[in-house]
C-alpha cells in the first residue's frame, strides 16, 4: 500500500494504461482485426529474436572478463528474459506501427501487381483474370464455410505459421 500512496505506484499503473491505449490507437488505424494481430505476433518475434542477439553479443562481451563473480554469469542465463522483457515494455508498441506499415506497403503492391496482371490478360485475352476470379473463388468459399469450420482453418492456419515461426528461429529442428 505504500508503494502506491508514494506515488510510484500510480505512475506504473499510468505507464501500463498508457500502453494499452496506444496499442487501442493502432488497432483504430488498422482496418482487419486479424492484421493487426498478425503484426503484433511479427512485432513480438522480431523483438524476441532481437533479445537473443542482444543475450549472445553480451555472453561473448561476458566471455572475456574472467575477474567477475560467478553470481554474474549465473544470472547472465536470464539474459533473453531481460532483453525481451525491456525491449516489449519500451518500444514494442514503435514495432508493432513499423509493422503495420510494413504490412500495408506490401499489401498495397500484391494489389497493384494484381491489378497490372489483370489489365495485362484483360488486353490479351478478353477475359476476365484467373488470379481475381480464383482469390474471388477462396473469398466465397471461405465466407460460406460455418462458423466453426473457418476458425478451424484460421487455427490451423496460425499452428502451421507458429511451426514455421519455432523452425525459423531454431527451437525445432529437423
Amino acid at each position: 500500500m505504500t508503494l502506491i500512496k508514494s506515488g510510484i505506484g500510480t505512475h506504473i499503473i499510468d505507464y501500463f494504461y498508457n500502453y494499452k491505449k496506444r496499442y487501442q490507437v493502432l488497432r483504430t488505424k488498422t482496418g482487419s482485426n486479424l492484421t493487426f494481430w498478425i503484426c503484433i505476433i511479427n512485432s513480438v518475434g522480431f523483438a524476441y529474436m532481437v533479445s537473443w542477439w542482444c543475450s549472445y553479443y553480451s555472453w561473448v562481451a561476458l566471455g572475456s572478463l574472467e575477474e567477475l563473480h560467478p553470481l554474474v554469469f549465473e544470472i547472465s542465463i536470464h539474459l533473453p528474459n531481460i532483453f525481451l522483457s525491456v525491449i516489449c515494455l519500451t518500444v514494442l508498441d514503435k514495432i508493432t506501427h513499423g509493422m503495420l506499415v510494413v504490412n500495408q506497403y506490401a499489401q498495397k503492391l500484391v494489389f497493384k501487381g494484381i491489378q497490372k496482371f489483370d489489365l495485362y490478360y484483360w488486353r490479351k485475352f478478353r477475359k476476365q483474370g484467373p488470379i481475381t476470379n480464383m482469390l474471388f473463388r477462396i473469398q466465397q468459399n471461405f465466407q460460406n464455410m460455418p462458423i466453426q469450420k473457418r476458425r478451424q482453418v484460421i487455427l490451423g492456419g496460425t499452428a502451421v505459421v507458429a511451426v514455421w515461426y519455432c523452425f525459423e528461429m531454431g527451437l525445432i529442428g529437423v
